[in-house]
């Protein structure tokens, strides 16, 4: 494995590259100071990782084959930078990899594991630019990048600003489709529009049946025992003066399959505003609004960025939820609190986290 591992490196350091072929070594670091008022009853402060982004290193290869088509592969692993700890349930390569054939004309195909296509409303959320604390109770839209295994995904060409995505996530189980535990499969969709004008929309539909397998089990997963989550998202982003931006999301979610024939149901609604106060400085305040079951709960957050460099910025995050529910945890009666800002468990109706990091691209 060690062998393996210094032989991917060492293609990725050299980056080698010709007019046929390239394999680019890339990453992202992000790690710093939380400060959180009340998990379990006790402030806490602590060194916290992959915040904003997710920490991560991965290789990049495209072949050219000619006539445009070409090969493309991505392997990128996630890890905790504070401990070294492999992420995503311990896989070497757990974020992504896959492989497949790129074309300007028929479009893009690729196998492996790859998060389903909730993430496409990654930039249209606040887990885009509030990140980590500002994923939605329970992660039941998958926004914070939920991966597929055994996935096909089919990307069409750009075609007057409009394009779509088609996932399948196949079953780890053979003869088995859907619905049984270790055998979940996953299907997602998604449709943009992106002109030569500032608005931007998005539309994404993923339905994952069964646990385990295929599709990386969520919060809501465990928490609610649930065997299916289907989600619904729509964002819309419009761009001002080319560098600042409004943005907006909606996302419809139920679960169903929970003990008792029970189902839940959430929605999150999110706004917020990407600004730009000199070039080098960027403020990015957002709020959202979110449901499960009959438990509501409101959410401010505030990020401060500075770029020291095009790879490397620091920034100051406020975060700030209170739960608009008498009681914690109503209609949840397996969940101690709903307020967390997944810094830990709230024991009052609200919670506060303060945040100073860095972040470096390579």
């Amino acid at each position: 494995m060690k062998k393996l591992l210094l032989c991917l490196l060492s293609c990725g350091i050299c980056s080698y590259a010709n007019a046929q072929s390239s394999v680019t070594l890339y990453g992202l670091l992000d790690v710093g100071i939380t400060y959180a008022n009340n998990t379990g009853g006790h402030s806490k402060l602590y060194e916290d990782a992959g915040v904003l982004n997710g920490n991560r290193w991965g290789l990049r290869g495209v072949e050219d084959l000619g006539g445009g088509l070409k090969t493309i592969f991505v392997l990128e692993n996630g890890f905790n930078i504070s401990t070294g700890a492999l992420g995503n349930g311990g896989t070497l390569f757990g974020r992504q990899g896959y492989v497949g054939l790129s074309s300007p004309t028929w479009g893009t195909l690729t196998l492996g594991r790859r998060p389903d296509l909730m993430i496409n409303l990654f930039y249209y959320a606040n887990t885009g630019y509030a990140g980590f604390y500002a994923v939605h109770a329970l992660d039941m839209d998958r926004l914070s990048g939920e991966q597929a295994n055994n996935a096909v995904e089919y990307d069409t060409p750009t075609y007057r600003g409009v394009s779509f995505s088609a996932m399948y996530g196949f079953s780890d189980v053979a003869g088995a489709f859907a619905g049984d535990s270790g055998s979940a499969r996953v299907i997602s969709f998604s449709g943009k529009f992106e002109g030569n004008g500032p608005l931007s929309l998005m539309g994404t539909y993923t339905d994952i049946n069964g646990t385990g397998g295929s599709g990386t089990q969520t919060v809501a997963e465990n928490i609610l025992g649930a065997t299916d989550i289907r989600s619904y998202g729509f964002g819309a982003r419009y761009t001002f003066k080319d560098v600042g931006q409004v943005y907006s999301s909606v996302t419809s979610n139920r679960a169903t399959g929970e003990a008792g024939g029970k189902s839940t149901s959430g929605v999150f609604v999110d706004a917020g505003v990407s600004y730009p106060v000199t070039p080098a400085f960027f403020v990015n305040p957002s709020v959202t609004w979110g449901r499960v079951a009959d438990a509501r709960y409101g959410q401010m957050n505030m990020v401060l960025d500075y770029f020291l460099s095009k790879r490397t910025d620091v920034y100051v995050g406020g975060y700030y939820q209170k739960s608009m529910t008498a009681g914690q945890g109503a209609g949840l009666p397996d969940i101690a609190s709903f307020v967390t800002l997944n810094t830990g468990d709230s024991t009052t109706d609200k919670q506060l986290a303060l945040r100073i990091g860095i972040r470096s691209k390579f």
